[in-house]
């Protein structure tokens, strides 16, 4: 399995959309973490890392660890996001908190979902082949 992505985070003290906006520009996105026992936690954390998250092979199914200064290391999964339609741009992101036996869970998810997509892609390949050999025949 590869490396787990953390991802730093500081807690937000204001809200709204003037200052969801100001963090936008910022190179920021408005995070709410909640979930897993602990306390619901605003924070803003870089576009860039949570975009990567979400580029990974099992995209916003990634287990990543979230490192929030002053309150400590959680490990969370994406709940919701909001994408800008024009842009595709991350706009706001809700992280659940994840237990390490929750993580087994996700983690299984991810690799059956991957198996079920190489397994799909063989069945079309055969069909397709099958259809090419039916084509030639005729």
């Amino acid at each position: 399995m590869s490396e787990k992505v953390v991802v730093k985070a500081e807690k937000r003290e204001t809200s709204g959309k003037g200052h969801s906006r100001r963090l936008r520009v910022a190179g920021k996105i408005p995070v709410t973490v909640y979930g897993g026992g602990g306390e619901t936690v605003s924070v803003t954390a870089n576009l860039s890392d949570l975009a990567a998250v979400l580029r990974s092979p099992s995209g916003s199914r990634t287990v990543f660890s979230l490192d929030i200064e002053g309150i400590g290391v959680s490990n969370v999964i994406f709940q919701d996001r909001q994408i800008d339609p024009l842009k595709g741009r991350l706009l706001h992101a809700d992280l659940l908190r994840i237990s390490s036996e929750d993580e087994k869970v996700y983690n299984a998810k991810t690799v059956q979902d991957a198996a079920d997509a190489a397994h799909a892609l063989e069945v079309a390949a055969e069909a397709a082949e099958a259809a090419k050999l039916e084509g030639e025949g005729a």
